[in-house]
């Protein structure tokens, strides 16, 4: 598979965590703009430090442009690279042989990413590496876990053994310590809270595949109502192209209360409408009966209009496995609540490889 897909390219360079080879198989290559994932160098230990940006997952545009057999493809060779790279660090590091410490930076988690048809196709995948790839996982830390992520996490922590779930560490905050000593300071990507400029996932972020387009002229504004029902939640996220920046608001009004053009004073402002540079997102939970109006404002632009790109998502309590969900897209999402996920054995203090069944 690698020899397929990278040729004789080197997998990664210890001393460039930005190194990456240039994909050669058309399959894999089909697939990895849409994965906001990427290997960043290596721990102190010379374990491959691995990086998934959730918040530029986008499950719609997946599941719409990406074949199961292609994805599947692309996850035997990510796993597979992954491999090698562990032997590569353990090698240059003069290090014993590790698995992958693996990052998920859940900031911006929101509705969009409980998309019941990719968490299957997720479950699968992780399947594919517990029974394929036994070991290959030393650490898996998610960061800035919100309250949401509980029905996520649910869902696939059945598929996983209890040495895999033991390797598991989830924190609601931007980073834990253990990571933190485990990368120098100089090779911590940015939004980690390192020095080191790192663009995994942004090349996902503008693709915008499965998200409403329209133009709001100079001098007016676009609204979008969203019918709701009590409990469910109503997830969002747009932006604008060439990075112009508009005002947005959400406006909730009582059934029957909201017409074309109604008044905005006139209903509840749930969020302020205030210039949101040129692109926001969020997850209103717990939502009442009646209308939300998403509101993009371009009066105060005297000359120029406003390429918007919009997406929005609702249903019932997301925190629920297996919750329907109304349209096939839906929002990036701010993490909600200050909570800790729960569910999640305490990992082994001594980070390593060792013996017996679990990804």
């Amino acid at each position: 598979i690698l020899r397929k897909v990278i040729a004789d390219q080197k997998l990664q360079d210890p001393a460039n965590p930005q190194w990456g080879p240039e994909i050669q198989d058309e399959t894999v290559k089909k697939v990895v703009p849409h994965m906001p994932c990427g290997r960043f160098g290596y721990t102190v230990l010379g374990q491959p430090l691995e990086i998934w940006r959730v918040n530029q997952l986008r499950p719609a545009d997946i599941l719409n442009q990406v074949s199961r057999d292609e994805l599947f493809k692309w996850w035997h060779f990510h796993l597979e690279s992954g491999l090698q790279a562990a032997l590569d660090g353990a090698a240059h590091f003069k290090q014993q042989l590790r698995g992958t410490v693996l990052v998920f930076d859940l900031q911006g988690f929101g509705a969009r990413h409980l998309n019941s048809a990719c968490i299957r196709l997720l479950i699968s995948l992780f399947g594919v590496g517990q029974s394929k790839f036994p070991e290959s996982l030393s650490r898996l830390y998610i960061l800035n876990a919100p309250t949401l992520f509980s029905g996520l996490w649910n869902a696939v922590k059945t598929v996983l053994n209890e040495r895999t779930r033991k390797k598991i560490i989830m924190t609601n905050k931007p980073m834990h310590d253990d990571l933190s000593q485990l990368i120098k300071k100089e090779n911590m990507p940015q939004f980690l809270g390192g020095s080191c400029p790192c663009i995994i996932g942004e090349r996902t972020t503008a693709s915008g595949a499965s998200f409403q387009a329209v133009k709001v002229k100079a001098r007016s504004e676009h609204r979008v109502p969203v019918q709701t029902t009590t409990g469910m939640f109503f997830g969002y996220e747009f932006f604008t192209d060439g990075g112009n920046d508009i005002k947005f608001g959400v406006f909730y009004f009582a059934p029957g209360a909201y017409s074309d053009g109604a008044a905005l004073d006139s209903g509840e402002e749930v969020v302020k409408l205030e210039k949101a540079g040129s692109a926001g997102q969020d997850t209103l939970m717990d939502c009442k009966e009646g209308t939300y109006v998403m509101v993009f404002d371009n009066k105060y632009s005297m000359m120029t209009g406003k390429e918007l790109k919009y997406c929005i998502e609702k249903g019932g309590d997301p925190t629920s496995p297996g919750v329907p969900l109304e349209s096939p897209s839906g929002p990036r999402g701010r993490a909600i609540g200050e909570s800790v996920v729960t569910g999640v054995a305490t990992p082994p203090t001594t980070p390593g490889h060792q013996p017996g069944s679990g990804f």
